[in-house]
């Protein structure tokens, strides 16, 4: 069973390493939008909310941002 857990934003500094490769795959996609830096920062900012899907180990499989 995959889970989808939202992450407080007081614990992105402890995940945010585990899923970082994660995000840099994806940003390959955003023509120069974005760099992982403003994701890290909007993130503790509040102004995006990182979301992990989980095995039911809780081994991360996926991540995602959102506005």
């Amino acid at each position: 069973m995959v889970r989808i857990i939202p992450v407080p934003p007081q614990e992105v500094p402890a995940v945010f390493p585990g899923i970082k490769g994660l995000l840099e795959k994806a940003l390959e996609y955003s023509h120069g939008e974005a760099s992982i830096e403003d994701i890290y920062n909007d993130l503790l900012r509040i102004k995006m909310i990182l979301w992990v899907a989980t095995d039911e180990k809780y081994n991360v499989k996926a991540a995602l941002v959102a506005e």
